[in-house]
């Protein structure tokens, strides 16, 4: 089981500050917990990782979590491919199928509105995510509550349009303050369809 969290602190995400705080910290604590419960023979890996301007690990593959991080979301959003690089980092191979073919339970999670202005690091972004979907890895995206898809600076449409295999699912979710919980349960969800 791997599951790699990245959160945009740009501030279009201002919205998500708080709760992409707290339940990136869930989702990356779960996993820590899965790791030292799921007994003999079960490998858990997962990875934290803020971006922005730039892309900082906040949680290592194989460490605890340090707690509940809320970043002010005042940075740019230029760093996506920066942060997957990071995931990389942590967890090689992470993004390409696995030699024998076998799946493994991989979960990208988004806290992002995918609104990425920086077009020179864009072809990286999405070959990223190409090899992700392609690989099977399942990917998750919690956007703003008011995110409108067609944007012009709006990516996703286009990656997943030119997404040449998809063995991974995408599913994007709204954030709804009423229902934080609904994170918890799609990830779960996207998990077990791994």
């Amino acid at each position: 089981v791997q599951v790699a969290i990245l959160v945009d602190v740009s501030a279009s995400m201002d919205e998500l500050q708080e709760p992409s705080s707290i339940l990136s910290w869930a989702l990356a604590s779960a996993a820590v917990d899965l790791r030292n419960f799921a007994g003999r023979g079960v490998q858990v890996e997962s990875t934290l990782i803020h971006w922005g301007n730039q892309a900082r690990v906040t949680q290592r593959n194989g460490q605890p979590i340090p707690g509940i991080r809320e970043e002010p979301c005042v940075e740019g959003t230029t760093a996506m491919s920066a942060a997957l690089d990071l995931v990389e980092e942590e967890m090689p191979g992470f993004f390409d199928p696995t030699p024998d073919g076998r799946p493994v339970n991989r979960l990208l999670v988004h806290f992002t509105d995918w609104e990425l202005h920086c077009r020179d690091r864009a072809l990286k972004t999405r070959q990223y995510h190409h090899r992700a979907l392609a690989a099977g890895v399942n990917m998750l995206s919690v956007v703003p509550n008011n995110w409108r898809e067609y944007n012009r600076n709006v990516v996703l449409p286009s990656i997943i349009q030119a997404a040449p295999e998809m063995r991974g699912l995408s599913t994007v979710l709204r954030y709804n303050p009423a229902r934080p919980g609904q994170v918890w349960d799609t990830a779960s969800l996207a998990m077990a369809n791994a």
